[in-house]
């Protein structure tokens, strides 16, 4: 059986070695977690909202001393075409989709996140501009205030 110069060894649960003696970080994406780049694992959360007509609302509210990543998204619009931003607060943190009647979006699972809050304590917010309303669902995870300088 032929060997190879770039086998992996478990080294515990957060890392592995190479034979060249490198450590690289694992991903905890089977257990649901994501490992922060300090090694602090993060549990992968999910939420759902029909976000109602013409309106911002909350799709997560404020948490004290966290920020939200999103890791994926799947967004469907109702029978009328219409535009959906993610917002921190009350600033875009997301392009414009433009969804047609019965369309969306999605965007897949990504670990280190697609977009994220601004800034800690502060909501995840959607807005919807159209006269029928939208499906939202996402992965996400809160990154603790002392972990974001990481990030």
């Amino acid at each position: 059986m032929p060997t190879s110069s770039n086998r992996i060894q478990p080294h515990g649960k957060k890392f592995v070695t190479t034979d060249d003696g490198d450590y690289l970080a694992v991903s905890e994406i089977l257990t649901g977690k994501i490992i922060l780049p300090n090694g602090q694992p993060v549990q992968v959360k999910r939420a759902f909202m029909d976000c109602p007509t013409n309106a911002t609302t909350a799709l997560l509210a404020a948490v004290s001393d966290q920020v939200f990543r999103v890791l994926s998204l799947i967004m469907i619009h109702g029978g009328t075409a219409g535009t959906v931003t993610l917002k921190s607060a009350s600033t875009a943190i997301s392009p414009i989709f433009s969804n047609a009647a019965n369309g969306g979006a999605v965007l897949p699972f990504n670990q280190h996140g697609w977009f994220q809050t601004n800034a800690i304590n502060e909501a995840l917010n959607v807005t919807v501009s159209s006269s029928s309303d939208c499906g939202v669902i996402i992965q996400y995870i809160e990154i603790p205030t002392d972990q974001t300088d990481l990030l």
